[in-house]
């Protein structure tokens, strides 16, 4: 009897142990693993993750993830797809614990890139000698001679420049160096290569900073377009051409520096600045009004001495010059018989034609209420904007010639005309000696 009731004693107690522990599959997840933890896939291949649990044998649900689903994607599998270059992490996720695996895409089907030796001109913006019309910045000769051009007069267009050219070169010739376009230092390259085809010059721009190369359409004729990645004002861009034909030119382009300070400025944009003249005042017609108006705003202090005929001159006061992004305002009241009123403004803070559209810039028009149809012309380095409501037209620009930054105010009607332009060209015209005073 005795060896029953022990035999069941423990019995019981292996059922009471039994009940007490949880079966394997029940167990709590204390870590998740994947293999790989790291892998580098080509475009279009595929590899499956294996995923272990701690402890071992436990039952839980995984669900997986992609960081950046256009490098790669992931399954409900767990299978990787790799989609493009570039890197991204898989998550593998089970009770709130978290594996990863570092994937990294590449592309081994691209054509390497091109290795050439860069025959490109040296990126300085010098101007040449007058008396001479030779380019003499030291830098500039040693590298050319480096190059095997040589000091050569270069027909181009209708002009005959002093250039550097080696006719042997494979890909570069030829270089003209303290150009200016439109005010802007320019350098000019020609290339034996076609536009539509020209892969050396490419790895050659690649190489000094041009890495953003675009092609546009202009007139049905392919252009290339790009930016300097490290400064923004240096432009390039590409066409194809007919000079330079004896040196088996096919290609020539242009590399310009329109950050390049081109006139003085008295000192930065001051964006917070509201210092606007008044368009409101102008059009009142009302002499009284206008000055009011430019004394409760006070920057600018009326100048009797170069105001006629109710045409009132304001220039900025001394202690207000660093205060303001104005020179002078002149409210033109009495232009003319059957002429339209305007305003013409002077900048101090202007030096390049970048200045003239640059986010800054912009922001500073939008504060004094003039936000809409904004519009950069680079061919005729203007800048257009309206005001919110659409009545007035602010024409900028700088005239090298007087080495002055202009803001123009008019009826956005009147800006249309033809007629009305003169008018404002010729008046401006007039009122030059005004800022040499």
């Amino acid at each position: 009897m005795k060896t029953k009731i022990t035999i069941l004693a423990l019995f019981f107690a292996c059922i009471g142990f039994s009940s007490c522990r949880e079966p394997l599959g029940k167990q709590n997840l204390s870590a998740i693993a994947v293999d790989p933890s790291e892998i580098t896939l080509n475009v279009g291949e595929k590899k499956a993750l294996a995923v272990t649990f701690t402890p071992a044998g436990t039952d839980a649900k995984v669900s997986f993830s992609s960081d950046n689903d256009k490098v790669a994607t992931v399954s409900e599998k767990g299978e990787i797809t790799a989609i493009s270059e570039g890197k991204t992490t898989i998550k593998a996720t089970a009770s709130e614990k978290v594996a990863t695996c570092v994937v990294t895409v590449v592309n081994s089907s691209k054509t390497p890139p091109v290795m050439v030796k860069n025959e490109l001109p040296l990126i300085r913006f010098v101007l040449m000698d007058g008396a001479t019309r030779r380019v003499k910045d030291p830098a500039i000769l040693e590298y050319e001679k480096s190059m095997g051009r040589v000091l050569t007069p270069i027909n181009y267009g209708s002009n005959v420049f002093n250039g550097f050219a080696n006719k042997e070169l494979p890909t570069i010739p030829v270089v003209i160096y303290g150009l200016k376009d439109s005010g802007t230092p320019t350098i000019v390259a020609f290339s034996k290569e076609r536009v539509e085809a020209c892969d050396n010059t490419l790895a050659m721009l690649k190489q000094n900073g041009f890495s953003n190369v675009k092609a546009i359409s202009e007139g049905g004729e392919r252009v290339l377009v790009a930016t300097k990645d490290d400064q923004d004002g240096i432009k390039l861009r590409a066409t194809s051409t007919t000079n330079c034909e004896e040196y088996g030119a096919q290609m020539e382009i242009w590399i310009k520096n329109e950050k390049e300070k081109i006139i003085e400025k008295k000192h930065d944009l001051i964006a917070t600045a509201k210092d606007f003249p008044s368009w409101e005042a102008l059009t009142s017609g009302k002499v009284e009004q206008i000055k009011s108006f430019e004394e409760k705003v006070g920057f600018r202090f009326f100048n009797g001495n170069f105001s006629k005929d109710n045409n009132l001159f304001f220039e900025t006061k001394k202690e207000k010059v660093r205060e303001s992004n104005f020179e002078i305002a002149l409210y033109v009241t009495n232009p003319g018989e059957g002429e339209k009123p305007w305003i013409n403004s002077g900048l101090v803070c202007i030096e390049s034609y970048d200045d003239l559209h640059s986010e800054e810039f912009k922001s500073w028009l939008a504060l004094n209420g003039y936000d809409k149809n904004f519009k950069w012309d680079n061919s005729k380095k203007t800048t257009y904007v309206e005001s919110s409501d659409g009545r007035v037209g602010v024409m900028i620009f700088i005239k090298l010639s007087e080495k002055t930054a202009f803001m123009q105010f008019a009826d956005v009607n009147d800006w249309k005309s033809a007629k009305f332009r003169k008018q404002v060209a010729r008046q401006t015209e007039a009122i030059l000696p005004l800022y040499h005073k």
